[in-house]
């Protein structure tokens, strides 16, 4: 900032050069680091350019100096970029006293190269040049203005802000409806697997039932064959019936001529273990029975459901869940 001195504003004795930040120009985006600055004041200090360091008119780094910068430093913790000591020249010390010129806009090789010895040295400040249209926002200007220009100055910060917030919220609201389609995109994928696994589920309990009601035909069918049932009993072994299939049993009489009542059930035996469903296992045991007491199949059927009572039990329990 400039100073009072007997009611007329003098040049500054110190001018800030840049900060720390990120940017973005013509070329790309970048960054001044705090390592940057570090590097071109330790740069500054010994010397690397050769040449002392001028601070130019509209970065005509060819043309004459306004001032020249004697030394250089850091401020608020590393991050702003400060000339401490200025040589001023008379041109460029009344261009800012009488208010022309109030920003400064680094010059900066990023990683300067010596051009005799090739040596490699980062950072370095080449100069700086006095405007009014800096690249760096945000800086302390080198002359003040009045009272309307400084309110004036303030708002067009206040706008800025204001701008940057809003483009900020406007991301904020484009990401939350991004994730409310993708939320709702999910939910949308979980029910469509949800009705494909109950899909899949349903198929394949169809196939299963599919293969049971085809063994049992091909059962039924291969027992009509040899004359152990008749067309009537399709229905109730099917349906998983046993005490009507046997109750049909009049119909169908395999046993042997001159054969008088039912001979005495054969000892059954049941395997407590077994996972055969009922309906078959009464069958089996049945067959069994009919082959060694000359039975019809029917009178065996009624035989292991009158003598078996824990295998009764679970073929009526399965009747119920068939039902």
């Amino acid at each position: 900032m400039l100073a009072e001195s007997e009611g007329k504003t003098s040049a500054p004795k110190a001018l800030q050069i840049c900060r720390v930040g990120k940017f973005n120009d013509w070329m790309g985006s970048f960054e001044i680091t705090p390592e940057n600055l570090s590097s071109m004041v330790k740069n500054f200090s010994d010397g690397v350019r050769g040449v002392d360091i001028p601070i130019n008119y509209f970065h005509d780094r060819w043309g004459k100096a306004a001032c020249w910068i004697k030394n250089l430093s850091t401020r608020n913790g590393g991050t702003e970029l400060w000339a401490e000591e200025i040589k001023w020249c008379p041109a460029g010390k009344q261009a800012v006293e009488d208010g022309e010129i109030r920003y400064l806009s680094a010059e900066i090789d990023w990683d300067y190269q010596d051009n005799e010895s090739g040596r490699h040295f980062g950072a370095t400040l080449l100069g700086a040049g006095f405007t009014n249209v800096p690249f760096v926002k945000g800086m302390e200007p080198a002359t003040e203005l009045d009272e309307r220009d400084r309110f004036m100055s303030e708002l067009e910060k206040a706008q800025a802000q204001i701008k940057e917030l809003s483009e900020k919220l406007k991301l904020s609201e484009e990401s939350n409806k991004k994730i409310t389609e993708l939320s709702e995109r999910v939910k949308a994928l979980e029910t469509e697997n949800a009705d494909l696994k109950k899909a899949k589920a349903d198929a394949d309990a169809k196939a299963e039932a599919d293969k049971i009601t085809a063994e049992k035909k091909a059962k039924f069918d291969t027992m009509l064959s040899e004359g152990k049932v008749c067309e009537a009993q399709r229905e109730p072994w099917m349906g998983g019936d046993m005490e009507k299939f046997a109750s049909l049993s009049e119909k169908v009489n395999t046993a042997p001529a001159g054969q008088g009542s039912a001979p005495a059930p054969a000892k059954i035996e049941l395997d407590s273990n077994s996972k055969t469903p009922a309906q078959d296992k009464v069958l089996e045991l049945a067959e069994k029975i009919a082959k060694e007491k000359g039975l019809s199949i029917s009178q065996a059927i009624k035989t292991v459901l009158s003598e078996t009572a824990e295998l009764r039990k679970k073929y009526e329990d399965e009747a119920s869940v068939r039902q």
